[in-house]
C-alpha cells in the first residue's frame, strides 16, 4: 500500500536516479508477486487477514476507477504496453468516461498495436442506450498535448524549473591545511560537500569547508554540488589535487556487505533487479548505494 507514496516521493537528483526509478517500475510485477506469495503462505498457515480487511481490499479494487476519476480525461500517448490484453482494451465500469483514448500505442517489442477494435461504447447504470466515446486520438489531437498546454493551465505552473541545474562552483581547490574553497554559483542556496565514497560530509551555505578531521582532509578527491531553491542538485565541481597529507586511512576495508531488495528483504548475495547495498567498513562507518542486477 506504500508503493504509490514511495514512487511519488522519489527524489530525482541525477541520471542514475532516473534509471533506478525506471528499473523499480520494471520490477513492480516481481514486487507484487512477492507480496502475493507471502499472503499465500500466510493463508496456508491459517494466518490470513481477517474478513473485514479482505472486504476493504475488494472494495478498493471495485472502486479503483470511480466516477470522479472517470470524469477527468485519460490519454495514453506513445505508450508501450508490455502485457497483452483483449483487442477492446478497456472494461466497462457502469459509467462512461469523459474520454479514455490512446495514440500510437505499441507492444513490448515496439510493434504498433491495432486500435481499430478499442471499446467505443460503455454501458451506464440506469440507461438503456450505451454511451459512445472516442477511443483513438488523431495525430493532430495528440499534438495538442504539449508540455506547455498540459502543465501551464491558468496558474502558469512550471515544474521544469524545479529541475533546472545550477552551474558547478568554479575554482574548487584544497589548500595545504585541507580546507576546501570555491566560488559561489548563481541561484544556489547551499552546497553539498561529498567525499570520494559518495558520502555527504557537509551541507553548507558558505563557499568554504574545513574538514573536521585530518582523515577527511587526506581524501584525494572531493566534489561540491550546488543546490537550487527547490532542492535539485546542480553539476558537481571536482578537486583534482591532493592535500599533501599522507599516511592516513579513512575507512579501511569493507567487513560486511548486505543487499536489500524492493520488498526490504536482506541477503548477503545480490537479488536480481533493484538492490540497495549497505557496506560496513572496518572503522564502523557505512556506505549505501543502489545497483541493478539484470
Amino acid at each position: 500500500s506504500q508503493l504509490p507514496i514511495l514512487l511519488a516521493e522519489y527524489t530525482f537528483r541525477s541520471r542514475r536516479d532516473v534509471e533506478d526509478y525506471l528499473a523499480l517500475l520494471d520490477q513492480t510485477d516481481t514486487y507484487f508477486e512477492g507480496i502475493a506469495g507471502y499472503l499465500r503462505d500466510q493463508a496456508a498457515e491459517g494466518l490470513f487477514m481477517p474478513d473485514y480487511s479482505v472486504d476493504k481490499v475488494i472494495d478498493q479494487c471495485d472502486t479503483i476507477m470511480d466516477p470522479a476519476m472517470l470524469e477527468a480525461e485519460t490519454h495514453f500517448l506513445n505508450t508501450t504496453f508490455k502485457p497483452s490484453f483483449a483487442p477492446e482494451g478497456w472494461s466497462e465500469w457502469h459509467i462512461a468516461p469523459k474520454l479514455f483514448a490512446e495514440y500510437n500505442s505499441s507492444d513490448a517489442e515496439g510493434n504498433p498495436i491495432d486500435l481499430t477494435s478499442r471499446r467505443t461504447e460503455y454501458k451506464v447504470d440506469g440507461q438503456t442506450e450505451k454511451a459512445k466515446r472516442q477511443a483513438v486520438l488523431s495525430a493532430e489531437e495528440a499534438a495538442k498535448y504539449t508540455y506547455e498546454n498540459v502543465t501551464a493551465g491558468t496558474d502558469d505552473w512550471n515544474p521544469r524549473k524545479f529541475f533546472e541545474e545550477v552551474a558547478a562552483p568554479a575554482n574548487l581547490s584544497i589548500d595545504g591545511t585541507g580546507a576546501l574553497t570555491w566560488e559561489a554559483s548563481d541561484y544556489a542556496i547551499c552546497y553539498l560537500v561529498i567525499d570520494d565514497k559518495d558520502n555527504v560530509v557537509a551541507v553548507t551555505t558558505e563557499t568554504a569547508y574545513a574538514p573536521v578531521s585530518r582523515a577527511e582532509s587526506a581524501l584525494a578527491s572531493y566534489t561540491v554540488k550546488p543546490v537550487n531553491e527547490y532542492g535539485s542538485l546542480g553539476e558537481a565541481a571536482k578537486v583534482g589535487t591532493t592535500t599533501g597529507i599522507a599516511g592516513t586511512s579513512v575507512a579501511g576495508e569493507v567487513v560486511s556487505r548486505l543487499y536489500y531488495n524492493s520488498v526490504g528483504v536482506a541477503s548477503d548475495k545480490p537479488f536480481t533487479g533493484f538492490n540497495i547495498v549497505v557496506e560496513t567498513y572496518a572503522d564502523g562507518s557505512t556506505r549505501t548505494t543502489k545497483t541493478i542486477i539484470r
